[in-house]
């Protein structure tokens, strides 16, 4: 009884996926500093569990400690009037959602809960000092750090008797029939138990790094602040309208009236302008660079609404320069426009912020980053399952491949993609997501009728059919090149069966009759091939970029090596490459608005590699920049050996046929801070100078004229050309 007092009359601890729960209330009730009975957290509660692990609990094989976490994961879930608890929603702590976790048979007893729960609360600096960890400052930085911790860890279950053995400061996992004599240290795994292994490879088998934050940040203001201002400067000639109008007016009244006008206008401009810039990354990890794109949204629509905007002037430039403007004859205060940043963090989160990752675990950190970034006091956590979402950002198709039956050429002239889509039920389906981000979420009950129209809309007959009739086209495409299907006694619908079933499947039947339609095998076969390949259709998984697409695409992808197997029924241009991170950029440009910026960090093979000849060709069709990083000597990884380059591109034909690049950038960590803003200087280089997959990496104008005096010469320039025995340095 005295635990359950104590665990709900401190309404701090919760429980969520992943442990996620717990994370979260251990930072908001230490950020907000909101206490319920003046009670403190841990020294009310952790501090009774150190006793009990030092000196031994009552009842330790109980689990009265699991049950109290359990209730107060839902007096925050659902609210709890009585003890002063809002109501919080969200999905964190939804018992429905977490259902394993809710069965009594998984209890965890107070013997190892208690552990886990000072081991959140606390550290252990040395033996007998235990520090309280401060969750005030949590940032997306801690949950980056915690992930590529978990990436290094895999679960087993022991097929014999295991002995984990601690050694040189090593934890070592053997067969106890290999282990000798059995000390008191070490602890005995039974058969069909489970551990954890800890394998440092994991992390670089899966090519996950977590990106520094003056990365992330120099990356995010070269693309996504990039495109706010390009969207600001076209609101300017509006500007310049009321700028004349402000000069002319007689009195103050006239004055006030204009500014107020003015006001409104710009609210229009946010509305319309800025939270319907939609950012995506594709691999999203814990997600750090979604909540610096948070941030920089937030920021940049204070800075408007206050007539502030800088326009940047780093090493990528804007096209046009911005008109001169006497913004002094704008200042006056309108007490009618929300200045809070709280509130506007809440809106962009929910209508800009966009991210997937095949790491079901990397989603809901990057739901908890977010979270944490976009929490108000008293208020629930906001509606994100819309827009974050699992799956392989590769492993799909566009709306416009389903035009066409799988292996069939083209004619000539790309098809109308309404011809054979139903252009209102995808407008229906549009106007679906608008309403449902009409409402702001500083109602529980505003979170709740987000989460049952999105509930609705994924059980949309039109929607889940043509999912299902894409993944069919994905399944087609695959069995051309190995026969997968014929030799799993499928049928192989032809290319008429094929566009009937594509009609069909936007009839809006039932499940049953679709299934019946599809036949049971081919239809189970469709959910097998969903699940066991992490299908995602962009399109159709976020519906609101059909007919347009992300305005900014950001990110850290995997640098893996891949069989070109794999996703050989996809048709990549890059497939050749055979590696996620070059799959990943020709997917993210195929995914983002014309005239807009994407920026990605990749390993410099990118500009070196023979394999890479086919991602570069995509890349020069537009305007690119490229900034090459050396690991010596200081490196832009702390935990990892690897060169890389900054891709910056803008989704624009390359009518100059230039690439902009840098030398390979070497520097001491004590230049660090000048990383971006002194050391990276770019130069243009002709496309003409890229000469088997070879990018000459230099950055000042000795060097360019240098090479272009080689490119000129006669005799010289031909070898240069023409050199395939050796690599050529520049």
């Amino acid at each position: 009884r005295r635990v359950k007092v104590r665990w709900r009359k401190v309404w701090k601890e919760g429980e969520g996926r992943e442990g996620g729960g717990g994370v979260w209330c251990f930072f908001f009730k230490q950020k907000t500093a909101y206490e319920v009975y003046q009670c403190d957290w841990s020294s009310d509660v952790c501090s009774s569990d150190l006793e009990w692990i030092d000196n031994g609990m009552p009842n330790p094989d109980g689990t009265d400690l699991w049950t109290a976490f359990r209730d107060l994961c839902i007096a925050i879930d659902q609210g709890d009037s009585p003890l002063g608890i809002p109501e919080y929603d969200g999905g964190l702590f939804d018992p429905s959602e977490h259902a394993f976790l809710s069965d009594a048979a998984n209890q965890l007893t107070n013997q190892y809960f208690a552990k886990v729960l000072c081991r959140l609360g606390y550290f252990q600096r040395r033996k007998n000092l235990e520090i309280k960890i401060n969750y005030r400052d949590l940032s997306v930085r801690s949950l980056g750090s915690l992930y590529e911790g978990i990436l290094e860890y895999k679960l087993f279950i022991a097929e014999e008797d295991m002995v984990i053995r601690k050694a040189d400061k090593k934890v070592k996992i053997i067969p106890q029939s290999q282990a000798g004599t059995i000390k008191k240290s070490d602890r005995v795994v039974e058969k069909g138990f489970v551990y954890f292994s800890q394998d440092a490879r994991e992390r670089h088998d899966t090519g996950s790094y977590y990106t520094p934050e003056d990365v992330v940040n120099y990356m995010v203001q070269n693309s996504v602040r990039l495109g706010l201002e390009e969207r600001w400067m076209e609101f300017l000639p509006r500007v310049q309208r009321y700028e004349r109008e402000l000069k002319l007016a007689v009195n103050e009244d006239i004055r006030q009236g204009l500014l107020k006008k003015f006001d409104r206008e710009l609210l229009q401009f946010v509305e319309e302008q800025i939270l319907t810039f939609k950012v995506m990354d594709p691999a999203m990890g814990s997600g750090h660079f979604l909540v610096n794109s948070l941030n920089t949204i937030t920021h940049f629509i204070l800075e408007a609404l206050q007539c502030k905007v800088t326009i940047s002037n780093g090493p990528i430039k804007h096209d046009k320069t911005p008109p001169e403007i006497n913004w002094e004859l704008f200042e006056h205060d309108n007490p009618e426009v929300d200045l809070d940043p709280v509130n506007w963090r809440r809106r962009v989160v929910e209508k800009c912020i966009f991210g997937i990752d095949i790491n079901a675990l990397a989603t809901e950190l990057a739901k908890l980053s977010l979270w944490i970034a976009s929490a108000a006091e008293r208020k629930p956590l906001t509606f994100l399952n819309h827009h974050l979402k699992s799956g392989d950002s590769v492993m799909g198709v566009r709306l416009k491949d389903l035009l066409k039956y799988p292996g069939k050429e083209e004619n000539g002239s790309e098809p109308d993609l309404f011809e054979k889509i139903h252009a209102a039920d995808i407008a229906r389906i549009k106007k679906q997501f608008e309403q449902l981000l009409a409402a702001g979420s500083d109602d529980p009950e505003n979170v709740f009728s987000k989460k049952e129209s999105y509930g609705e809309i994924e059980k949309d007959p039109f929607l889940k059919h043509l999912k299902d009739t894409a993944t069919l086209w994905l399944m087609i495409s695959f069995n051309r090149h190995n026969n997968w299907m014929i030799k799993a006694g499928l049928p192989v619908p032809d290319e008429k069966t094929y566009f009937d079933l594509l009609e069909a499947a936007q009839l809006g039947e039932d499940e049953e009759g679709w299934q019946q339609r599809l036949g049971t095998d081919l239809y189970n076969t469709i959910r097998r091939f969903e699940q066991e390949k992490s299908v995602f259709h962009w399109e159709l998984e976020l519906p609101e970029i059909i007919v347009g697409g992300f305005d900014a695409v950001v990110g850290n992808p995997p640098y893996v090596d891949i069989s070109k197997k794999y996703y050989e029924g996809l048709y990549l241009e890059s497939l050749s490459s055979s590696n996620l991170y070059s799959y990943i950029i020709e997917k993210s440009l195929n995914g983002l608005r014309y005239d807009n910026f994407l920026s990605l960090i990749v390993p410099m093979s990118i500009t070196c590699s023979k394999r890479m000849i086919s991602i570069q060709r995509i890349l020069f069709n537009y305007k690119t920049s490229i900034a090459t990083y050396s690991e010596r000597l200081s490196k832009i990884f702390k935990n990892a050996e690897q060169k890389v380059s900054i891709i910056i591109t803008k989704k624009i034909k390359n009518i100059k046929e230039v690439l902009k690049t840098t030398k390979i950038i070497k520097w001491y960590s004590s230049e660090r801070k000048n990383l971006f803003s002194k050391l990276s200087k770019y130069i243009d280089m002709p496309l003409s100078f890229c000469i088997n997959y070879e990018i000459p990496r230099i950055s000042d104008k000795i060097e360019y004229e240098i090479l272009t005096s080689f490119f000129k010469h006669p005799t010289l320039g031909s070898q240069i050309k023409s050199y395939k025995k050796h690599k050529k340095i520049y």
